[in-house]
């Protein structure tokens, strides 16, 4: 996930201040980032992030939400069936073609989310030195410890994988809003 770095505005509107300093930007920009294939959960991960973002009313401070996978493999192509079934069993719609991330990427955000401990290794290698986008793991944002802190890939695995991360997703999801927006859920 990356946020940009303008002035940033809590749930209500108002700037959130943190030691009398601006914490968040008016418009962030998320990326939620997978490793290699981009099919599974990054874009279950921008799918659910999008759906929480407009449930609370938050859509006008977000400029951009996105996902990308950290190889080419797929570029185009439609996230797995299976990621795409289990959102919109749960009412979130997913619409969005595999892209790679670029260097670009790490100068539009300020957050680049990763999946597991491989995607976030696979981001710091390609952040370039000069960026000061913040490269996180989602499980950073736990707090219920049923939940563990990486997202494993379901590819290989039954449905009950892509149950699993959806649940973790949400999670992390709500959580991020709470503690970096200071939003109430």
């Amino acid at each position: 996930m990356h946020v940009s770095k303008q002035s940033r505005i809590g749930h209500s509107g108002q700037p959130i201040r943190t030691q009398n300093a601006l914490k968040w930007s008016q418009n962030p920009y998320i990326t939620l980032s997978r490793s290699l294939t981009f099919s599974c959960r990054s874009p279950m991960a921008e799918a659910v992030f999008k759906q929480k973002v407009h449930e609370l009313g938050l859509d006008a401070h977000f400029s951009e939400i996105d996902s990308f996978g950290t190889s080419g493999w797929h570029i185009g192509e439609s996230p797995d069936s299976r990621s795409t079934s289990t959102c919109r069993k749960h009412g979130v719609p997913v619409n969005h073609a595999a892209q790679q991330i670029t260097p670009k990427d790490f100068a539009r955000f300020d957050y680049i989310i990763g999946m597991d401990e491989l995607n976030k290794g696979d981001l710091m290698h390609m952040k370039p030195s000069d960026s000061s986008a913040q490269v996180a793991m989602f499980g950073k944002w736990r707090t219920n410890k049923e939940f563990a802190v990486v997202v494993l890939d379901p590819y290989y695995g039954g449905r009950d994988g892509f149950e699993t991360n959806f649940r973790q997703i949400s999670h992390f999801s709500e959580e991020f809003l709470k503690q970096e927006l200071g939003v109430e859920i």
